[in-house]
């Protein structure tokens, strides 16, 4: 994740067309796009950690940490997108 004076933003690729591209933003807060988790319990953050056996007589124990989430868009607003942004480096 990088800062843009104290604003997080993710980068990955998008598709340019015609040196034209899109640039995506939302709205994190309680109200806009979150990552629900669907197992675990909030004091895990949705994490579950089950025991796997591991080689007796070894001082290891193994685990196996796993949770499942799902995005949530609480309203249509707080997803954002601006198309036909010109990437040729012409004026």
């Amino acid at each position: 994740m990088f800062h843009y004076q104290g604003v997080p933003y993710f980068r990955s690729d998008v598709l340019t067309v015609t040196n034209t591209t899109s640039l995506y933003a939302a709205n994190l807060g309680p109200t806009g796009l979150n990552l629900v988790f669907a197992h675990g319990s909030p004091e895990s953050f949705g994490l579950a950690m089950d025991r796997v056996s591991a080689t007796a007589g070894i001082a290891i124990a193994d685990v196996l940490v796993h949770g499942a989430y799902a995005l949530a868009l609480w309203e249509d607003e707080a997803l954002y997108e601006i198309t036909g942004i010109d990437v040729s480096g012409t004026l």
